[in-house]
């Protein structure tokens, strides 16, 4: 997920175009812009404290290339945007997603419950808190955790 920030500058600085028209002339460009996988997500911040930006582009993808290359193109686009300020990029990687369906009745056969195969896979990929140990007034947690090479790839679960 990426997303882009701008904030305008205030409309007694010189700007003449409202906000929701600005969203819109930039929602109406980032139309045009067509990649397969990419959903593009156009949401004018409200006012009030906490002040943020005045309008937030949110780009999503599964492919980092694609959006660094986007977010590219709309940095740009909104550069040339009279009263468009601060413009800012982020880049987010969210985190992998699989799932697995299980035959419960071969797991039996090699002695394996479902739990077991769950807790080892959430121990593979996130790691799992196994104890707590407390010295004076400080607590140690103790997580058991694969090295994250060897389950960096869904084939190296497997």
């Amino acid at each position: 997920m990426a997303s882009i920030t701008i904030n305008l500058k205030k409309k007694n600085d010189g700007r003449k175009e409202t906000s929701f028209d600005f969203a819109n002339r930039l929602r109406t460009t980032l139309q045009k812009i067509q990649f397969p996988g990419v959903k593009f997500d156009l949401v004018e911040l409200k006012g009030g404290p906490p002040a943020g930006a005045d309008l937030e582009v949110r780009v999503t993808g599964d492919d980092f290339h694609v959006l660094n290359k986007i977010l590219r193109d709309i940095k740009g686009i909104a550069a040339t945007i009279p009263g468009a300020i601060n413009i800012a990029t982020s880049v987010q990687a969210t985190p992998l997603e699989f799932s697995y369906k299980f035959d419960t009745q071969k797991l039996a056969i090699n002695g394996l419950s479902l739990a077991q195969v769950s807790t080892f896979l959430k121990m593979a990929v996130d790691g799992i808190d196994v104890t707590k140990i407390f010295r004076g007034s400080d607590e140690i947690i103790v997580r058991a955790q694969y090295i994250p090479e060897s389950v960096d790839t869904l084939a190296k679960i497997k």
